[in-house]
Parts: C-alpha cells; structure tokens; sequence
C-alpha cells in the first residue's frame, strides 16, 4: 500500500458517511415515547455515524490484505437494526496477522493498530492516543477529527495536535525505524448545535486538487475562495503526516 493512497481511503471513509440514511429514528422516538423514556436524537446519530467511519476505514484497509492469512478487528454495523455488533480487539481497530490452533483462528501480529476520536479536545485525545503507543504493530495510526471553523484554525488545530503527540511519542518506545506512526485529520463525522452548523458534513465538498505535492504545505493554505465550495470546505481535504523521529511530516492530501 502506497502512503500517498493513505488520506483518500480516509477520504472515500467520510463519503460513506456523509451518504448514509438513518432507518430507525421514528421507530426509536415511538419505543421511547412508549417506555416513557427520553431519546437523544442527535448523540444517537452521532454515535452511529462514528461507528459507520471508523468501519468504513477498516474495511478500505483489510481490502488490500489476504484475508486467509489476516484477521480484522472492528466494531461492526448492522445497517438495517443500526446497531453495533463487538468485534473489537483492545482499539477502534485492529489488522493482524492471523495464527491458528485446529480451526480457531487468533490476533498473532500487528499490522495496523488504529485509534479514532472524532471530538477534537485534548481531553479526548489524550485518553485515545497513548492506548497506540502501548501496545506493538507494524503500523499506527490516529484518526483525528476536525470541527475548524476556517483555515486558519484549522491549521493552528492540526499544529497544536501534532505537538501534543509528539510529546507523548518522544516519551515513549515508538520509534521510527522499525514503525510507521501517521496521524489523519477528517471533518467530525457528527453533527453539532451552536456555532457549528449542522449540515458541517455535507458542506466540506470542494472540486478536486491534480498534483498535489505534499511538500509546499498543507492544502489549508490553498485560497479557496474562488472555487464552488461548501461553507466548511476547509475541512475536505483529507490531511495524513507521518512520524519520522523528530516531527511529523506532511505526506498525503486527497483531494
């Protein structure tokens, strides 16, 4: 798999999730009214469509592994009941290798070791992140949110994330010779009141970019103005940097 692949599957992840249509809402608001319970719409959306993501990744990556020789582990969704079925093991996900014992088959060696956290707080994050760097895996990866409200504070948001797990990377035993460490940045997949709008998701389209070259820069400082954009298209471009030691460097931007 190619890195410059790497934010376009992430890309095609958050597509999956802006298309999908809720099923059971109305069912959900009777059986509360029924049982005289109280039913939060939108931290059951939210939940689910962060659910719905972070499967959708998981599934974008097992494609390219044999799936004789690979397990993956992740929370799964049942479309029609939109319900989360366990499959888990240990983080949001996990590609391995796979050893077995008669017709059982079990986790034997990390190839990804994934954690996603859709709300951008450092409160969150710090009790995502280090989960990574606690356990071993040919490949990490930190799957971060973003509710920016221009490119401005988009850029400042990525710089200050950087920094934070490049405090907790230098304490620890990851090093880069032996790993790759990455972190992504996608728009929150949820929807939120107050000073976000709430159609966040659906307004991060902007027409695509041809040769991108990772190396002049975050696409945020690309001028966007004079293109046919949503309100929160700075948000699109999907943004993975890799760990090389020291820093992070930027390596992927789709599209």
């Amino acid at each position: 798999m190619k890195e410059k692949d790497f934010s376009k599957i992430i890309y095609d992840a958050v597509s999956i999730t802006k298309k999908y249509k809720f099923k059971t809402i109305d069912d959900r608001k009777v059986k509360a009214r029924n049982e005289n319970k109280n039913f939060n719409e939108l931290q059951f959306k939210n939940k689910l469509r962060s659910s719905i993501f972070v499967e959708a990744v998981a599934f974008e990556l097992y494609k390219k592994y044999d799936k004789d020789h690979h397990l993956l582990n992740v929370i799964k969704i049942d479309k029609e009941k939109e319900t989360r079925i366990k499959g888990e093991f240990m983080l949001d996900i996990v590609i391995s290798k796979s050893g077995s014992i008669g017709p059982y088959q079990y986790n034997s060696q990390f190839i990804w070791a994934i954690e996603s956290e859709a709300q951008y707080a450092t409160s969150e994050f710090i009790k995502d992140f280090p989960k990574l760097i606690n356990v071993k895996s040919e490949n990490y990866l930190y799957l971060n949110g973003l509710i920016s409200k221009n490119s401005t504070s988009k850029e400042n948001d990525i710089r200050r994330r950087l920094g934070e797990a490049l405090i907790i990377l230098k304490k620890s035993n990851i090093s880069n010779k032996d790993c790759n460490f990455y972190i992504s940045f996608f728009p929150y997949p949820g929807k939120s009141k107050g000073s976000i709008s709430e159609t966040l998701l659906n307004e991060t389209d902007i027409p695509p970019r041809e040769n991108v070259n990772p190396n002049e820069g975050s696409i945020s400082e690309t001028k966007l103005d004079d293109r046919n954009v949503g309100k929160f298209a700075h948000l699109g471009p999907i943004e993975t940097y890799k760990y090389d030691g020291s820093r992070f460097e930027l390596i992927s931007i789709y599209p």
